[in-house]
């Protein structure tokens, strides 16, 4: 690659920094890498297949269109040019390598049995462990060869006692070593164990880009929203009582704030939204318009439930008095404040629309066997 193609823009993102900054490391690595030569002919393959990568990767940062970046693709393509790297470092670079990797998956996958597979429990050896075991083993059989040679040297030069002793010993020690697996086998286990991090990366990413759209999103239609409800006059009623006691009049600021419960939710989850990967599109259009859609219908519920009398009751109180009701529960609330308590039953019921729902509809089961019953001792 030639040096224009490293020089950056005299104006960067900020955000955008350090993915820069790692494009621009793996291409000198593998430039270095290059000028080392000693490849096969495979190798020589995947280093060209990297800088394709690399090429492609920069491509997803400069789209032709405005707000076409493509992040995800960057780290995913970024993340392949990493762990085909392990094919290509020299010997004595992979166990450094291993030992960066093992730490990073501890990090970073919390699967138990993911953990095992690859790290090992109860004494007993992971595919990850076992190859950097494999690695010190071949790098103290490196030092014990070293050392060797020099011994046998020293011995042809000027054979002594002290030096047959060092000889005797280095054998044995070598005898007791033995490197079980090449370094093909070694490198392919690093490299998978590099993808499975990096596929958690990319995972976490794209869970984390996908839940701030949501959030994005909800905030937009929130802001909407309100701007409509207060543009409408609907703001303006919660302080006129009986303006609250028709559902013609109330079921479209009371669905308007059912959906600002339900945006409201979105924004100050604390869990993150379920995506799957393919039908994005899908769970997107469930969380924006299904579930505040729900919200609504849970809103204009409550307050029709309320009308009922079944399961609870908003009582105004009036020079001190309120009416009794019989209902299971009774708020008693100023007449002036009765458009301010549908309001927030609105927002609170869109906010939890599932529960409120299965909670409300099992009360409203039970009300009614209980009047059934209560109808048929009557009768008899």
């Amino acid at each position: 690659m030639g040096n224009n193609d490293k020089k950056l823009n005299w104006w960067i993102n900020p955000a955008e920094e350090d993915l820069w900054a790692k494009r621009i490391d793996l291409m000198e690595t593998l430039d270095v890498i290059g000028k080392r030569g000693g490849l096969d002919g495979v190798q020589e393959e995947i280093l060209e297949k990297c800088r394709e990568r690399l090429e492609n990767a920069k491509a997803a940062l400069e789209p032709k269109l405005p707000f076409g970046k493509k992040h995800k693709i960057f780290w995913s393509l970024v993340h392949r040019v990493d762990e085909d790297i392990i094919l290509l470092i020299p010997d004595e670079e992979v166990l450094s390598k291993a030992i960066d990797i093992k730490t990073f998956f501890g990090l970073s996958i919390k699967e138990k049995h993911i953990r095992e597979e690859w790290l090992g429990s109860d004494g007993r050896k992971g595919k990850l462990t076992a190859v950097i075991d494999e690695l010190e083993t071949r790098e103290k059989l490196g030092e014990l060869k070293k050392r060797l040679t020099d011994i046998v040297a020293g011995l042809k030069a000027k054979p002594t006692e002290d030096l047959q002793e060092k000889l005797t010993e280095t054998m044995a020690e070598l005898k007791k070593l033995n490197a079980k697996k090449n370094m093909g086998q070694v490198r392919h286990v690093l490299k998978e164990a590099l993808r499975i991090v990096n596929d958690q990366m990319d995972h976490a990413f794209w869970i984390l880009s996908l839940n701030s759209m949501v959030s994005l999103t909800s905030a937009i239609f929130l802001g909407l929203i309100m701007f409509l409800f207060w543009s409408l006059g609907y703001s303006s009623q919660m302080d006129e009582s009986h303006a609250w006691h028709t559902l013609k009049d109330v079921a479209i600021p009371m669905a308007m704030l059912g959906g600002m419960g339900a945006y409201l939710s979105n924004l100050i989850t604390k869990e993150d939204f379920l995506f799957v990967k393919g039908p994005f599109w899908r769970y997107m259009l469930h969380y924006v318009i299904s579930k505040p859609i729900i919200s609504a219908f849970a809103a204009i519920f409550i307050y029709v439930l309320e009308l009922s009398k079944l399961v609870f009751s908003i009582e105004p109180v009036t020079n001190g008095m309120a009416d009794q009701a019989p209902q299971l529960i009774t708020l008693h609330i100023h007449s002036g404040a009765v458009g301010y308590v549908y309001a927030i039953l609105a927002i609170a019921s869109g906010f939890s629309s599932d529960k409120i729902l299965r909670s409300m509809i099992d009360r409203v089961l039970k009300r009614l066997e209980q009047k059934a019953e209560k109808t048929k001792e009557t009768q008899e």
